[in-house]
């Protein structure tokens, strides 16, 4: 997760205000981003600069891939955060490259680019595998890690949600919410998908195509969702809330499922991010728009703040956990 989108690797503009958390940002100033490195006590062990119009960060083994609005994926070594490769994918654009949408069924990467096109990459040779264009203003994908995998493309200009075979990139079905504009999608390791709205998260249920359906209806914009495979467990952020949905069954209905919330924990700040790694812990990244940094904290999965928190310089942009359970957060300074 999360899981965060950015239309460029730009300094925020001064007018530009969204409240809550979100998962969009609009730049207009050119600026380079920062790489942190945590461990799991909010520990920094590393920081490299100057990662120019970085996007999204994605881990893999020995290897940290920084995605740029030059239409480039650099392969940084984890350890010393060095540039070992860089590889064109495509078209320079500042309207353009999502965070990673990861397919592990696949093996591939999926990104939106620019002119509305969607780049697949090979995640072991950073091939690029097939380009299409889904939609007119593709704003959220995701890709689930099920067999067979299938990837959600949310259209920003019509609250729409177009799904996909991963294997083939062929469009197998279209959702349209009816509950706002949707603000992000959490694909799960089993036949069912969440979709976060603004007023509302609903489940796309991949069994044979069987159902879509809203399952719980919520006062306020959901703007960001995540998965926890371990725990089957969705953590969603509303408005500086956090709460979880979790699947359950009514007795007198034990063949349909309800997902069940939690009372809300608060947070102050906005653009939350989140992510989950083996340490099986939520780590929120929260920009605290007015002391102008973002701060870093550890949940557990009854959002208990863990270990405190930590300060993080400027904006953030993305973060994710690495398989050894280190924390690595994108984020950059604003003057």
């Amino acid at each position: 997760m999360k899981r965060t989108f950015a239309f460029g690797a730009y300094l925020l503009a001064a007018a530009a205000t969204f409240p809550g958390c979100t998962s969009l940002t609009e730049y207009e100033t050119l600026v380079e981003a920062t790489v942190s490195v945590y461990d799991s006590d909010l520990q920094l062990i590393r920081q490299a600069k100057g990662f120019q119009e970085a996007r999204s960060i994605l881990t893999v083994p020995g290897y940290l891939l920084v995605l740029t609005g030059a239409g480039e994926v650099l392969k940084v070594d984890s350890e010393t955060l060095e540039i070992v490769e860089t590889v064109l994918i495509g078209q320079a654009g500042s309207s353009g490259y999502s965070r990673f949408a990861e397919s592990p069924t696949e093996g591939t990467i999926y990104v939106i680019g620019p002119m509305s096109t969607i780049y697949e990459i090979k995640l072991s040779t950073l091939e690029v595998t097939d380009t299409f264009f889904p939609c007119n203003f593709p704003s959220r994908i995701a890709s689930s890690d099920s067999y067979p995998s299938y990837t959600f493309i949310a259209d920003g200009s019509t609250n729409t949600v177009h799904i996909f075979r991963s294997n083939t990139n062929n469009l197998i079905d279209t959702w349209t919410s009816t509950s706002g504009g949707i603000s992000d999608i959490a694909a799960s390791d089993s036949d069912t998908t969440l979709i976060a709205t603004e007023f509302g998260v609903h489940a796309i249920i991949m069994d044979q195509i069987s159902g879509m359906q809203c399952l719980y209806p919520y006062d306020k914009p959901i703007v960001e969702i995540e998965y926890f495979p371990w725990h089957e467990l969705y953590v969603c952020c509303s408005n500086g809330e956090l709460l979880t949905l979790h699947w359950d069954y009514d007795p007198a209905s034990p063949d349909v499922p309800i997902l069940v919330c939690s009372d809300p924990e608060f947070i102050d700040g906005m653009n939350f991010m989140m992510d989950c790694g083996p340490s099986r812990y939520a780590w929120i990244l929260c920009y605290q728009q007015e002391e102008g940094h973002s701060s870093l904290t550890r949940f557990d999965l009854d959002l208990k703040i863990l270990a405190g928190s930590v300060i993080v310089p400027g904006v953030p942009m993305d973060i994710h956990c690495s398989g050894s359970g280190l924390v690595y957060v994108l984020s950059m300074e604003v003057e």
